[in-house]
């Protein structure tokens, strides 16, 4: 909390030092005036973006490690005209509005309590909303996955548009206003290189590295990310998680016998059939009677790329063993808490089987 503090300190500075302060100057960039709002974001993003890319490189953030948000197009749009419509209209966002009121701005405090109250009104209306908050998921995506190219040359396309960005915001500043004081500058021009050449060094976190990767297969097999348990892969079926894809490797017959409810089948010679599908959702579990099959399902999967995929532990007979089988039949005793889980369990994939 006390480093959250520091960097929201230096985040309000330099907000304010960038004139985010002002609802004039953030508005300008509606009516091409003053496009100080494009400089400084497309700057936070792509210093985001190379920062992110030298961090996971280096091994000093593990990829795994950051909580992505899923990708909900239509709410995702609608959300981002909304709040743009109130962009335009009043000259602030959330986070400029927060500025603002800091340096004593009266709009801008109405503009917050208006987000606290949205946010408020918001909550209260989560569980009428239903499937509405849900339309348009696409699971966990990513740019550059979908356009098939690497992360790095993603990065550096996405940087060469920023700098082209920041040439042209000076050009029209220049040419409409009298300002773009940056435009053909030295100063422009050392820091639109600076950006290409640590866009383009994330290249050498990109080269194929050596040997089958047994030893980064090992550790994570060790931490347990290779794998989920019945208990909770259970209880993440129960609550209708929609960032889940539950697959059966058996074969057709065996999954016609008996199936974990909402489970998809597909055998595992058929696997890399579903691999654009699996890419729709954030966590992709894998089984089959026992571990085996699955985990051999899980490998050719990951060495295609998808790093996603997990193997349920123990497989469909653990699972059985786990959460369906009656808490009377078991060998040793159970707790109350577990006992009415079980009980719950096997109430909710019984509908099915």
């Amino acid at each position: 909390m006390f480093t959250a503090g520091i960097i929201g300190f230096f985040f309000g500075l330099f907000l304010e030092k960038a004139g985010f302060g002002n609802s004039k100057r953030l508005a300008g960039i509606f009516y091409f005036r003053d496009m100080q709002v494009l400089k400084v974001m497309f700057s936070a993003v792509i210093t985001a973006a190379i920062g992110f890319g030298f961090l996971t490189g280096l091994g000093l953030i593990q990829p795994d490690a950051v909580y992505l948000l899923k990708t909900l197009y239509l709410v995702q749009i609608a959300g981002g005209l909304l709040l743009g419509i109130g962009f335009a209209m009043g000259g602030w966002c959330p986070g400029t509005a927060i500025v603002g009121t800091a340096g004593g701005s009266i709009d801008a405090l109405l503009f917050v309590c208006g987000a606290i109250g949205g946010s408020i009104l918001y909550n209260e209306l989560y569980p009428l909303l239903g499937n509405i908050r849900e339309i348009g998921s696409c699971g966990v995506r990513s740019a550059y996955a979908d356009l098939g190219i690497s992360r790095p040359l993603f990065v550096t396309l996405f940087t060469l548009i920023g700098v082209c960005c920041f040439w042209g915001s000076e050009l029209l500043e220049k040419k409409r206003f009298g300002k773009g004081r940056y435009f053909n500058s030295p100063f422009l021009k050392a820091y639109s290189l600076m950006l290409i050449a640590a866009a383009a060094s994330l290249f050498i976190f990109a080269a194929p590295q050596s040997g089958s990767g047994m030893p980064e297969r090992l550790s994570r097999a060790a931490k347990g990310k290779d794998h989920i348990s019945a208990m909770e892969l259970a209880e993440r079926i129960i609550n209708a998680d929609k960032n889940l894809l539950l697959i059966d490797v058996r074969p057709v017959e065996s999954f016609g016998k008996f199936h974990i409810k909402n489970a998809l089948s597909c055998p595992l010679e058929k696997l890399p059939e579903l691999k654009s599908k699996m890419k729709l959702y954030q966590t992709v579990v894998l089984y089959s009677d026992g571990a085996a099959h699955a985990v051999q399902g899980q490998m050719l999967l990951e060495q295609d790329g998808l790093s996603n995929i997990l193997v349920l532990d123990g497989g469909l007979n653990k699972f059985i063993n786990s959460c369906l089988k009656p808490v009377s039949l078991r060998s040793a005793p159970v707790d109350a808490n577990t006992a009415e889980k079980i009980t719950r369990w096997r109430k909710f994939f019984a509908a099915e089987n």
